[in-house]
């Protein structure tokens, strides 16, 4: 099921699906006889999420704070006083390092001195910075996330892409007052 599609019912909140009400649009949570499914998200799944926002929190933050602060200073301060103040902000990890390859050869003629790339592994760290890329890659943040490309919509390894990408852009917000783009 695809997570963009409307979906409409006939029926009201408290009511059962019903033909003579006229469609609505409702959750996607809303199962065919109209009742709302309800998604219990499991235990395990509740600690490694606590755990993963406690190391943002407690680790990465203040890691982004030492490490990613000069990286983006530095960008910002080769830029001319009237060129925009505006940073692009990817994420990449091994497995969409082709796409990170194919955006580079894509915009050779523009000036990627403003793109920073949030690595989830050291392989794509490696190859980001030897496209000539600002790179940043944090091992608390990013090293549970898996280097292959996600396999459909909304798996794991989708999930964990997701988690960098919010990391990546909150982190990057977080840390400056410049405008921030972020290209996916």
């Amino acid at each position: 099921e695809s997570q963009h599609i409307l979906r409409y019912m006939r029926n009201r909140r408290g009511i059962r699906a019903n033909l003579s009400l006229p469609f609505q649009q409702v959750a996607r949570t809303r199962i065919s006889d109209g009742t709302q499914e309800i998604i219990e998200i499991p235990p395990k799944l509740q600690e490694e999420s606590w755990k993963h926002i406690n190391q943002y929190f407690s680790i990465a933050l203040p890691n982004a704070k030492e490490n990613l602060k000069p990286i983006i200073h530095k960008m910002m301060q080769q830029q001319p006083e009237s060129a925009n103040r505006a940073l692009v902000v990817m994420t990449c990890n091994f497995g969409q390092v082709e796409l990170l390859i194919n955006f580079v050869c894509t915009a050779q003629t523009m000036d990627l001195s403003q793109v920073l790339v949030f690595c989830t592994d050291k392989d794509t760290l490696q190859i980001a910075r030897g496209l000539g890329l600002n790179a940043y890659y944090d091992e608390v943040l990013f090293g549970d996330v898996p280097t292959e490309a996600a396999g459909a919509y909304g798996d794991d390894t989708f999930a964990q892409i997701m988690w960098a990408k919010i990391a990546s852009v909150h982190l990057t917000i977080f840390l400056t007052d410049y405008d921030v783009l972020f290209q996916d």
